[in-house]
């Protein structure tokens, strides 16, 4: 997973964000808290390679500075990455205000993921987990913009040209694409498309 980077933060590819995070109820919390919670939540649960992807700035040692400061970022969502049972996946959230928020409650999510495995059944437990396994595609680190070979300057139509023009390509001479390739494609449309109607 060395192509996720800890900063700036790397959404993953096809998941929805959130467009007014809101105020949490989580008290007396510090990044360095929330985070450290994550890293114990995933230990128990037997995961490697955890990449915690976010917008606060990081110290020489890699780890995000801790005070609250600068929690306040435009953008305050939170992805974490990580290895288990030979698959990756992702956690993400920007439901919150604050960084720190939405790193505590990724740590929520996980602890929740591990009690319905212990205790919830295997058909549950699938059920919980499908919108974290992370897609093949989402391991390379590539944006929406990279995929359609476009810059993040673009309009909707040469965003729609781009799509058309990957599909062509993807199809090749015999027309054929695979459905992971398409869905790829379509992510990818879908993520610039909102990221130029948030702006």
């Amino acid at each position: 997973m060395s192509e996720i980077k800890p900063f700036p933060l790397m959404w993953p590819l096809g998941y929805p964000r959130t467009e007014e995070p809101r105020r949490s109820l989580f008290f007396a919390l510090t990044i360095a808290k929330a985070r450290d919670g994550i890293l114990e939540e995933l230990r128990k649960w037997k995961a490697d390679n955890v990449v915690i992807s976010s917008n606060a700035p990081l110290m020489k040692n890699g780890q995000p500075y801790s005070t609250k400061t600068i929690g306040h970022q435009e953008d305050t969502g939170v992805a974490v990455y990580f290895n288990r049972a030979g698959e990756q996946w992702v956690v993400p959230c920007d439901e919150y205000d604050t960084i720190w928020d939405n790193m505590q409650a990724i740590r929520y999510i996980i602890e929740s993921l591990r009690t319905i495995e212990r205790h919830g059944g295997a058909q549950a437990f699938r059920s919980a987990t499908t919108n974290f396994k992370a897609l093949p595609e989402r391991g390379t680190g590539l944006t929406g913009w990279e995929i359609l070979k476009i810059k993040p300057c673009a309009t909707e139509a040469e965003i729609k040209k781009a799509y058309r023009d990957q599909l062509k390509t993807a199809q090749g001479a015999l027309g054929n694409i695979t459905s992971e390739k398409l869905d790829l494609l379509v992510r990818a449309k879908e993520e610039c498309l909102a990221a130029i109607n948030r702006s």
